[in-house]
């Protein structure tokens, strides 16, 4: 760390060095978890990433702060994100709190949280919103077989959902505003006219084939979104 102006050289010659407390390694990145000296700031290794980055000849380096006096440096060997990855083998029991849909910049499994929670996926026309789609309900597969996951799809554009109609428990092709009127119709808890939180609707329950975890898989359209009624339009 000499040289990239990270050590402290006491009046008496004494050299001081940021502690590496813990190293951790995968097949892509390596993470060093570094103490501080002190009046040494993050930013002071953060400024000097570039020339760690070359000094361990990786390809890309980024300091994280942990706490106070603590950081992470972390080296990635390669980007795995370079390259189309295979489909990932769905557990024989979906884990709705982390389904595994991709891989991360680490090389580890995504996980995305269903459990609880409503997702949003948007990008430019060719991005891969497709591939989130068909990772999801590939994860959720095993679940739709044993009758423990429902899924209902909404397709507009007949693009997307209208090429595996036998993954959904209810499928359509609505358009413009229809689409509530189709989730209120198939859905168990809107026909039971259920209300209250997400616990009690049975959203964080367990599911089974008795009561098995519903959730809609749209795709929406362009012409969909467009049309709503401006004065009901808010921002995110």
């Amino acid at each position: 760390m000499d040289g990239t102006g990270l050590t402290r050289t006491t009046p008496s010659r004494e050299v001081y060095v940021p502690r590496v407390a813990r190293v951790r390694s995968t097949p892509v990145v390596d993470t060093l978890h570094v103490r501080l000296l002190h009046g040494q700031t993050p930013e002071e290794l953060a400024q000097a990433a570039e020339g760690l980055r070359h000094v361990f000849q990786a390809h890309r380096c980024k300091v994280v702060e942990d706490a106070p006096g603590r950081v992470r440096v972390v080296f990635y060997a390669h980007d795995p994100l370079t390259r189309t990855i295979t489909p990932m083998d769905p557990a024989a029991v979906p884990d709705l709190g982390g389904l595994p849909v991709g891989l991360s910049e680490d090389g580890e499994p995504y996980r995305l949280r269903l459990r609880g929670r409503h997702i949003l996926v948007a990008g430019a026309s060719d991005s891969g919103k497709g591939s989130v789609l068909w990772s999801l309900v590939r994860a959720l597969a095993p679940g739709v077989v044993a009758g423990t996951v429902e899924l209902h799809g909404i397709d507009p554009k007949r693009m997307e959902l209208v090429f595996a109609p036998t993954c959904l428990r209810a499928w359509s092709s609505v358009t413009r505003w229809a689409w509530s009127n189709f989730w209120r119709t198939t859905s168990p808890g809107c026909r039971s006219g259920r209300t209250g939180s997400p616990a009690s609707l049975g959203i964080t329950s367990r599911p089974s084939r008795t009561r098995p975890w519903s959730r809609a898989a749209a795709c929406i359209s362009s012409r969909l979104v467009n049309a709503r009624p401006r004065q009901n339009e808010s921002r995110m």
